[in-house]
């Protein structure tokens, strides 16, 4: 069994009791838009990339067959 929790020190803080007025109701909806995250350039320059990326490993598996092919030959 557990002991129990507590805490002995002195707490200087204080509480105020906030009462809602008529000016801030609680169930307005804040006006606004969110920020946009991943938008279509976004994405346009990961495929970029990855069709960059694919084409040059094709293009060292091309050489390295190539140069392999070569090898053999002479």
């Amino acid at each position: 069994m557990s002991p129990p929790v507590g805490d002995d020190d002195k707490w200087y803080g204080k509480v105020v009791k906030v009462t809602p007025t008529s000016t801030t109701p609680s169930s307005v909806t804040p006006k606004g838009s969110l920020p946009t995250t991943g938008s279509s350039t976004g994405d346009a320059i990961a495929y970029g990339g990855m069709v960059i990326l694919l084409g040059a490993i094709g293009g060292a598996v091309y050489y390295m067959k190539k140069k392999k092919s070569t090898k053999e030959e002479g």
